[in-house]
């Protein structure tokens, strides 16, 4: 059988009388835009770098490269996300528990250690004690009424 020379060239979807089956898009993209919220910022970054590279070969038809590209964008994508979730857990427990020892610290100071006096504890202005209470209304008695100054001496 004579066929002309262009339709015995098979093109690079047709080999041996099969077609090659495009493999779907896996970039990950989706993960890697996800992550940019996480607080890994460099890993996550390098995820989306390689996310975008995946999409750019996959559109010139490079299915190879962007299956290991893809593969590189998921992976990263999830250390990131896990190193994103240990900072976030770190801070909370963090946070939490220095605020709940100032707390503690101020009910000792205060000599109240009932847990249920724990709202009431005023952390941002401490009450005076009794020699200042007395000094306080010494102070004001002595703006108010001047015949009650002290005298010195």
């Amino acid at each position: 059988m004579n066929t002309k020379p262009s339709l015995q060239e098979s093109s690079d979807l047709v080999t041996n009388g099969e077609a090659q089956e495009i493999p779907p898009l896996r970039s990950y993209l989706w993960l890697t835009m996800f992550t940019c919220f996480c607080p890994a910022w460099p890993i996550n970054i390098v995820a989306l770098v390689f996310s975008v590279l995946a999409q750019k070969s996959y559109d010139e038809q490079d299915y190879d490269g962007s299956k290991r590209l893809g593969r590189k964008a998921l992976h990263l994508g999830i250390v990131s996300f896990v190193i994103g979730l240990v900072i976030i857990t770190a801070y909370i427990i963090v946070h939490f528990t220095t605020h709940m020892s100032k707390r503690k610290l101020l009910q000792f100071k205060d000599g109240n250690n009932n847990d249920k006096d724990a709202g009431r504890v005023n952390i941002h202005k401490p009450q005076p004690d009794a020699h200042q209470t007395r000094e306080l209304h010494l102070i004001r008695l002595q703006t108010t009424k001047p015949h009650l100054r002290r005298s010195s001496g």
